[in-house]
């Protein structure tokens, strides 16, 4: 059973802000306090479905809903993808550990492009698997393989059938992170773009690591990207310079040296050490929030629906809020919860907050927005 984690409530709209994204390993200096949002757009409101607990025993590595509504959830500790129904009965699961077609050892990511085809990146491997909608189903799903390059921190699925994006860390020559558009039909890697290179904002400087902590496409293909220093995403299309995406900032972004981290966390829980903190020359790592979490942005947390609105979870004085911004960044939408999701992800009408329920259950809850381009789920 996978390690049992709050489930979240979700409260209704609120007014304030503050960038947050759940992540389990941050780097000092990087840590992120936000920013209050515009007045919401009238006529903007966020619906939630009641919550969907998938059935079965899995521990939670990613998440994908495909254009049917179904959920397909990776599974990084049994080695296996498991397909779910939309109201959380499970279908079928296939993978188990190994090198072979169907197997994986380390999968980090999945996703469901629109033909239908599930794709899994596997770390450990260094590969990518595509199963074929046609036999995703199969006991024994025939799977075709291509090598990667490097490894890849986020796979992205744009609108295009025989294609995907995947952001990778490859530090060749220095040139840092990378976004590389790969053939589903021939493995061929067919564009890059370096991301220090389009957006000079997210590269090292001044301490800072030139680590970004959240990505996600729109229906053009360009990529979205956020770093915790700033509420600017930029946005990079092709080979022309990014473009900002800019959320309304209350205030400068707090940022912390591991010794002030360290102190803070002190100073809440009464002057005892956090044996899950340790500091070494150059880095401050958390393996848990803890007495933290309010102060921390990670990874994950942010999302673009089908109609290209930004969906972010954001902290304010009362908790996390889930906001959605159009281009202008605008809020258009807000939703107070009581904790903190793990993953958010696109689904056809909107998003999906990911959790674990206190039983240690996957736990889904479907957010939309009503409103003239998207009145019902």
């Amino acid at each position: 059973m996978p390690s049992s984690r709050s489930g979240f409530l979700l409260q209704g709209p609120d007014r304030g802000t503050c960038l947050m994204r759940s992540v389990a390993l941050v780097t000092a200096g990087i840590l992120l306090a936000g920013c209050s949002a515009r007045a919401p757009v009238a006529g903007d409101k966020l619906l939630t479905s009641p919550p969907i607990v998938l059935a079965g025993d899995y521990s939670l590595t990613d998440l994908s809903s495909g254009a049917d509504s179904t959920w397909w959830i990776l599974d990084g500790t049994q080695r296996l993808v498991a397909h779910f129904a939309s109201d959380g009965s499970l279908l079928h699961s296939f993978g188990r550990r190994g090198a072979g077609p169907g197997e994986f050892e380390v999968p980090t990511a999945v996703g469901v492009v629109p033909s239908g085809d599930i794709v899994v990146v596997d770390a450990g491997l260094l590969r990518l698997t595509v199963l074929e909608q046609s036999d995703r189903d199969d006991a024994s799903p025939k799977a075709r393989t291509f090598p990667l390059q490097s490894i890849v921190s986020e796979l992205l699925v744009g609108p295009g059938a025989d294609f995907v994006t995947l952001v990778t860390e490859g530090l060749q020559g220095g040139r840092g992170p990378a976004l590389s558009k790969l053939s589903l039909v021939t493995g061929a890697q067919v564009a890059v773009r370096h991301i220090w290179e389009a957006a000079p904002a997210l590269a090292p400087s001044d301490g800072y690591l030139g680590r970004f902590h959240a990505a996600s496409i729109l229906s053009s293909g360009a990529v979205v990207l956020a770093n915790t220093r700033s509420p600017i995403a930029w946005v990079v299309d092709g080979a022309e310079p990014a473009t900002a995406w800019e959320l309304p900032p209350s205030g400068p972004p707090l940022h912390w040296t591991a010794t002030e981290a360290m102190a803070l966390y002190r100073a809440r829980s009464g002057g005892a050490a956090n044996p899950l903190v340790k500091l070494d020359s150059t880095a401050f790592l958390a393996r848990t929030v803890g007495t933290l979490k309010p102060q921390i942005a990670g990874a994950r947390l942010l999302a673009t629906d089908h109609h290209d609105f930004l969906w972010c979870v954001r902290y304010d004085a009362d908790g996390p809020v889930l906001k959605r911004y159009n281009r202008d960044g605008a809020e258009v939408g807000s939703l107070t919860l009581s904790s903190l999701p793990i993953l958010l992800r696109k689904t056809p009408s909107g998003v999906v907050l990911v959790s674990e329920n206190t039983d240690g259950a996957i736990q889904l809850v479907r957010v939309w927005a009503v409103d003239r381009v998207n009145p019902s789920p």
